[in-house]
């Protein structure tokens, strides 16, 4: 198992908090349903509604702003692809990005 970090932005047009809290849980459960698990951390300061740097085109028309989700969670290498799979397939994420975090690397003292 390795540590993975996933950012996504949802489409604003999705509805309101309700229908955000269903789908961030929806994604969640994809992470687990593919042997992940969600490591518990305190909630990022760029998560929430934010105006994006530049207008996506989605379904005809122009977005521009989102909802940053930012998700940490440990998970099989072998089941990443399968995991941004089916990011690729959701249609209410606008944009994704899933890194493997560099492990902290100790300062020497001088």
């Amino acid at each position: 198992m390795r540590e993975y970090e996933l950012m996504y932005i949802i489409n604003p047009s999705l509805g309101g908090d309700e229908e955000y809290t269903a789908f961030v849980d929806r994604i969640n459960t994809l992470i687990t349903s593919y042997g992940g698990t969600l490591v518990t951390g305190e909630p990022s300061p760029i998560a929430g509604r934010r105006k994006l740097a530049y207008p996506i085109r989605t379904n005809g028309q122009d977005v521009s702003e989102g909802f940053y989700v930012l998700v940490h969670f440990e998970a099989d290498p072998a089941q990443i692809k399968l995991i941004e799979r089916e990011l690729k397939l959701a249609e209410p994420v606008l944009r994704y990005l899933l890194i493997k975090p560099e492990a902290e690397k100790p300062v020497a003292e001088t």
